[in-house]
């Protein structure tokens, strides 16, 4: 009887520990996450959604009229360019007005450029890397101190280009994107010394305003590149197919909201990738460099055909 009644108190003593572990992850969730490129695309969608769950979003965009748009209980938007210093500061004393401490971090602002490398404004390459990369460095540093010590995350937004191997044509935002997965990997370790969770997204094509600038920005480059017309040509289809089945947002909310959520999240949240560019990872680099040469083969024998006629 005696053993029996300490074999009770053991197992009561385990269901009361993992019951209090539970109700600390799950019924006390995080209250203040700041977002950044909130104003647009998926970082307005991810804003609303977290606000809807019950969290209290600091909402920064550089764009003051979509901010205004972004009305939503919950919601404290913030004007901020995050390739200014100084303009973050400001945002960040803003930001204490409201709370001493911030739950996330969640770096969601990007821009998207398209072009050849040898073609392409330098000052294009420079836009890409100063929001992308440089952007998300400049927000974690001056938000850092706010976070909640030893349990504060950083969720950085990247994108499945970071991990699949560099198509032509997407250099710039390639570049940007496999250099922020570098950081990101690199910030995760350091910061798991202290118990910092650092989580990214590897986004695949979304129904936002940037899929709608994908389109203009490919129909530039065929207007103005002297190289590679006839491949453009060839690889519209591609790109139209790609374009067709772009996914909604909800996706990316939910595997954001299990970042946020999580007692052990992942270390990276694969958010609808692209077939075509998983394929071309299955089969190698090599693989990859023979698809893209055959093609630009048969964009020039088109056009040389073409000119004979």
């Amino acid at each position: 009887m005696v053993h029996f009644s300490a074999f009770q108190a053991f197992v009561l003593m385990m269901r009361q520990s993992l019951f209090s572990s539970y109700s600390f992850c799950y019924n006390a969730p995080m209250k203040h996450i700041l977002v950044t490129g909130a104003a647009g695309g998926l970082g307005r969608s991810v804003s609303l959604a977290l606000a809807r769950q019950g969290y209290k979003v600091f909402a920064l965009d550089v764009n003051l009229e979509a901010l205004q748009g972004l009305t939503a209980d919950r919601i404290i938007t913030i004007q901020a360019d995050i390739t200014e210093i100084d303009s973050l500061m400001l945002a960040k004393e803003q930001v204490l007005t409201h709370t001493k401490g911030l739950d996330a971090i969640i770096n969601m602002a990007g821009v998207f450029t398209m072009h050849s490398l040898i073609e392409i404004d330098p000052a294009l390459m420079e836009k890409a890397l100063s929001v992308n990369l440089m952007g998300t460095v400049r927000v974690n540093q001056i938000f850092f101190d706010l976070l909640a010590p030893g349990e504060g995350r950083i969720i950085n937004c990247s994108s499945e280009v970071g991990r699949f191997p560099s198509i032509p044509f997407n250099g710039a935002y390639t570049i940007s994107k496999k250099a922020l997965e570098a950081y990101n990997d690199t910030l995760r370790r350091e910061l798991g010394f202290f118990g910092y969770k650092v989580i990214k997204m590897q986004c695949g094509s979304f129904k936002t305003a940037m899929h709608t600038k994908t389109v203009e920005q490919f129909n530039y480059f065929k207007e103005t590149t002297k190289m590679y017309g006839p491949t453009l040509r060839l690889l519209s289809p591609i790109l139209e197919w790609e374009l067709k089945h772009v996914n909604d947002t909800k996706h990316l909310d939910r595997a954001i909201t299990k970042a946020v959520e999580a007692t052990r999240p992942k270390k990276a949240y694969r958010v609808k990738n692209s077939l075509l560019l998983s394929l071309l990872t299955i089969f190698g680099e090599r693989f990859s460099d023979l698809v893209f040469m055959v093609l630009g083969k048969v964009a020039n024998k088109r056009t040389t055909k073409a000119i004979e006629k």
